[in-house]
């Protein structure tokens, strides 16, 4: 029984671990937007996917500059991580398959 919740903890803590920053934050973009979108008037359907983008930008902004080698944080450096994770997210979030 040790046993098996010691291997259930160690498999759950390598995936945890193992994710690119990339592919957490566009999870987390993904998230955001999920429940941000059904309450939001056409008007504002931006200022929600931004908002989304610079919290999970913002939340793991020291491991996307690691993982795209980004040694200072620029105008362009930052367009950049956001178009990186918006592509991703075209192939893995419904809401940006278009």
């Amino acid at each position: 029984m040790r046993t098996l919740i010691l291997t259930t903890f160690l498999l759950l803590a390598i995936n945890a671990f193992g994710q690119k920053s990339s592919e957490k934050a566009s999870k987390d973009i993904c998230e955001c937007v999920e429940k941000k979108l059904p309450n939001t008037d056409q008007l504002h359907i931006k200022d929600s996917v931004n908002s989304c983008f610079g919290q999970a930008m913002a939340m793991h902004m020291a491991g996307l500059n690691k993982e795209f080698k980004i040694e200072s944080v620029t105008v362009e450096s930052v367009m950049e991580t956001r178009n990186r994770l918006l592509k991703i997210l075209r192939k893995k979030c419904v809401y940006f398959e278009q």
